[in-house]
């Protein structure tokens, strides 16, 4: 059936990329379609399992899926709601959805604070948007999950509870009802707090209502859209503003536009402790099978003292977008030189046009900012 549907809708529409989400199915449904996990039940025990079910699906070889936000019988109250739509945003399938005679649960029903917390993490969502989209596309290739345990590829961590969004992010839901701190077992290397935290260990960490801990892996670089960042807000980086951002259905204002485009494609770097930091950017149109282009970054001596060295090579006939940006996290920057120009630096990011090599002097180590 999955692949029926796929092969219709590709004769009806051969410009058009077929998206197919199907609540059953077997290994190799994932060549025509994403799922979800079904009529879950509304309570903290169900929210609690999705995310085995999700890591349980990715390592079945079935990669693209997620959870009725709220789960799907039952009537969550804020709390809950607002824990599963966090858990959520970072999933490859986020959406909300319920069964027939239950209260309205769109974000923008809920009462404040709940509601400015939901939309600040739904902005958070179109902030991964271009990672996430960079692992579906290699999860395409190589059938290597979006979201992965703990122990991947051969830690010896043996938890269920929290997961790695792809090998640079490292996402510990909250799960219990007035939780405000939890315990995060990590993989060895270095982890940050994309808060602005700082570094963290397993001890317990903060996660009042408006956040749950997000971690970045050191030696990594993270391609973020920073066009939705939003001053105090999740992932906020020092120069940042909300962007033009408009009245959203109900008033939420989150602006949702149509185009797949980034506004402003950002690389996070969180170097290691010898100041390097790579990651991979994959794009293309947002729909169709046209050409692609991918991303490999690469940064040097990020580290007080010295002069960072960016290097970014493309491949493929996809074109790059007219400005992007690269921040080095924990770092401050005083000067920047893009192929031979000076270029401006602005807060803890500099932003300019497509380069192959980006040169960050002066550096030296900036008070904890989230990215």
């Amino acid at each position: 059936m999955n692949q029926a549907g796929f092969e219709g809708l590709r004769a009806a529409a051969p410009q058009r990329r077929p998206f197919i989400v199907s609540r059953s199915g077997w290994a190799g449904m994932q060549r025509w379609a994403w799922n979800w996990t079904g009529d879950v039940s509304s309570t903290w025990e169900s929210m609690r399992q999705q995310i085995a079910t999700v890591v349980g699906l990715g390592l079945s070889g079935i990669p693209y899926s997620g959870s009725d936000i709220g789960g799907f019988s039952g009537v969550p109250d804020d709390e809950l709601y607002l824990r599963w739509l966090q858990m959520s945003v970072c999933m490859p399938y986020c959406r909300t959805h319920s069964v027939r005679g239950v209260p309205p649960r769109e974000p923008w029903c809920f009462g404040e604070p709940t509601k400015r917390i939901l939309a600040s993490w739904i902005r958070f969502r179109y902030r991964l948007l271009p990672y996430l989209y960079t692992l579906a596309h290699l999860a395409s290739e190589s059938g290597v999950p979006l979201i992965r345990p703990l122990w991947w590829p051969d830690v010896d961590i043996d938890v269920d509870d929290a997961f790695l969004v792809g090998h640079a992010l490292l996402v510990a839901p909250v799960t219990e009802p007035g939780a405000r701190e939890r315990t995060v077992p990590l993989p060895p290397g270095g982890w940050a707090s994309v808060w602005g935290d700082g570094r963290v260990g397993a001890a317990p960490v903060h996660a009042p209502l408006e956040r749950i801990p997000v971690l970045a892996r050191a030696g990594c670089v993270v391609p973020l859209d920073d066009g939705w960042a939003e001053p105090g807000g999740p992932c906020h980086v020092e120069g940042d503003s909300a962007g033009t951002t408009v009245a959203g259905a109900g008033g939420i204002g989150i602006g949702v536009a149509l185009d797949h485009a980034p506004r402003l494609l950002a690389f996070h770097c969180w170097a290691d402790e010898d100041g390097v930091a790579t990651g991979v950017c994959v794009d293309d149109a947002g729909d169709g099978d046209g050409p692609t282009r991918r991303d490999d970054v690469r940064v040097e001596e990020a580290r007080p003292g010295a002069t960072a060295r960016c290097t970014w090579e493309r491949s493929g006939d996809f074109p790059a977008p007219p400005v992007v940006r690269v921040v080095l996290h924990g770092l401050s920057v005083t000067r920047a030189v893009a192929d031979g120009v000076e270029v401006p630096v602005t807060g803890a990011g500099v932003e300019c046009a497509a380069f192959s090599e980006l040169t960050l002097e002066g550096l030296a180590p900036a008070a904890p900012a989230g990215a």
